[in-house]
């Protein structure tokens, strides 16, 4: 792989020209080499004591994580979205620039580590999730926040791991990756905007979408301390909710479709909260999933 790293940093020493052709010109190439030029901006902007400089490199910074951000988006959809973790990452860092992986990815390997240990494959569906609930709520904690109004916190996955609570949504993806971390045969299922996860009697990854209601054997309620619930126990739902049935409530939805709910939810707040530059910036970055 060609080293630029020399290149990145005399266009990072000419930000300082006051002259706006050559800035726009340097600020194009570093969009060029894109996320290569990321930890030599990182660096300039720790010792550079210009203000004219320090909004130029924030300025670049940003639209360079943003695009970087997209692209792994983009690849990550493209793939299957099989690591949820690191989908909901994605959304976490569009928040907060410059987001390190590596302690959310370290909670998250301590929460399929303890799975690991108690989990004995010889038990059955039912006494499988019995192991999941007891690992993710008695060991390690975790419970769900009911604000219809939740602070942005309550759904970024990064906090929710460090705070072990949150909002349903992201608690229920955070316990779906665990049980796929052990190949345990379960999705998420949109029911009327309340997430839940269902256990599939197929093998995952032989499923065809979208998936026949014949293939779930019962359906797991995450906030409610993973209680077991089934067909019925929606149809009941649906009616005090005064809504119609339809079949989308009862059936599983990919990993993809499950972050895209999360991703929704998160341009709620941005648009309740008028963040509008960042709600915008969101929309351009959820096109990945159309």
């Amino acid at each position: 792989m060609q080293d630029n790293s020399n290149e990145i940093k005399i266009l990072i020493s000419l930000l300082d020209d006051p002259d706006d052709t050559v800035y726009t010109g340097v600020r194009d190439q570093l969009f060029i080499h894109g996320a290569a030029a990321i930890p030599f901006l990182e660096e300039a902007w720790e010792t550079v004591t210009d203000d004219m400089t320090c909004y130029r490199i924030e300025i670049i910074l940003q639209g360079i994580q943003k695009e970087t951000l997209y692209s792994e988006m983009d690849t990550w959809v493209s793939m299957g979205g099989t690591d949820l973790l690191a989908g909901a990452l994605l959304l976490s860092r569009f928040h907060f620039n410059g987001l390190k992986d590596k302690e959310t990815i370290q909670l998250a390997g301590q929460l399929t580590q303890d799975l690991w240990l108690e989990m004995n494959p010889k038990l059955t569906p039912l006494e499988k999730v019995k192991v999941l609930n007891h690992v993710f709520f008695d060991i390690h904690g975790f419970s769900s926040v009911l604000n219809p109004n939740p602070p942005l916190n309550d759904l970024l996955v990064h906090e929710v791991l460090k705070r072990k609570r949150g909002h349903p949504l992201t608690l229920g993806i955070l316990y779906l990756m665990m049980a796929q971390s052990m190949h345990l045969p379960m999705l998420g299922v949109d029911i009327a905007g309340h997430f839940a996860t269902a256990w599939i009697n197929q093998p995952v990854h032989s499923l065809t979408w979208p998936v026949p209601e014949k293939f779930i054997d019962f359906y797991v309620n995450v906030p409610i301390k993973g209680s077991v619930f089934t067909h019925l126990n929606i149809q009941t739902f649906l009616e005090k909710q005064s809504l119609q049935p339809k079949s989308s409530y009862f059936l599983p939805i990919s990993n993809t479709a499950a972050i895209k709910l999360l991703a929704d939810r998160i341009m709620k707040v941005y648009v309740r909260d008028d963040d509008t530059d960042r709600a915008e910036q969101f929309r351009i970055f959820l096109t990945v999933f159309d």
